[in-house]
């Protein structure tokens, strides 16, 4: 198909938890089980709260997501990276992140897109110390997160992905297609053929990448 060819992404799942937006938060928290639901009120009596993001707030929510990658060994996207999603997506309602507080501090937070009436979970963030971890704050961004998209005329919020974490929200399981992916430019063959051969190994696969950037070999983010 014109050179492009399915991406062997580095989740490896297609599957994803979504979550209809049509009822109201009362309703979506009375459809988890148990557990779930007592995690929320634990949340909301320690006094977390949820705010959607800002400008000023992209770093709050880029240091959660290091901490998280790191602590899970998954790639990590940079705060110039999310600095530069929100200067260009976000005065056009495209992007939207939710941090959680306790008091001052930022404890949990999720960066979502919106792709026309659906709201999909792009990355998420939490601090790791045992007081802020056993808050379960990850769950109130994701209700808070569904509250949001509902009133600003999302009609569906896609987990984007079947983890456990994701299935407690008791949403609906889709199998999307695979995205499609062509190598431009100079070596394009050979970049693929090294993609192929590295994707599951992620050390390597990053290593490749900066070695074709350092390169040229592959089209840089503009500034």
């Amino acid at each position: 198909m014109a050179g492009f060819e399915p991406s062997q992404s580095w989740s490896g799942s297609h599957v994803s938890i979504v979550n209809s937006l049509n009822f109201s938060n009362e309703a979506l928290v009375a459809q988890m089980d148990k557990k779930q639901r007592y995690h929320i009120r634990c949340a909301q009596r320690a006094g977390v709260e949820v705010r959607a993001g800002a400008a000023d707030s992209v770093a709050e929510f880029a240091e959660l997501h290091r901490l998280t990658a790191e602590h899970h060994q998954f790639p990590c996207y940079s705060l110039d990276y999310f600095e530069y999603l929100w200067k260009i997506f976000g005065p056009k309602s495209r992007v939207q992140h939710f941090v959680a507080y306790l008091g001052d501090v930022a404890v949990a937070g999720a960066f979502n897109t919106i792709v026309g009436s659906h709201m999909i979970y792009g990355w998420g963030g939490l601090r790791r110390e045992p007081k802020y971890e056993k808050l379960m704050a990850s769950y109130l961004v994701h209700v808070f997160a569904m509250q949001w998209a509902r009133e600003h005329g999302c009609t569906h919020y896609d987990f984007s992905g079947n983890s456990v974490f994701k299935r407690k929200f008791a949403g609906s399981e889709v199998c999307w297609p695979a995205p499609y992916r062509k190598y431009y430019g100079r070596f394009a063959g050979l970049r693929r053929s090294l993609a192929r051969a590295t994707w599951s190994n992620r050390p390597l696969r990053r290593c490749t990448e900066r070695l074709a950037s350092a390169m040229g070999f592959r089209t840089r983010m503009p500034n």
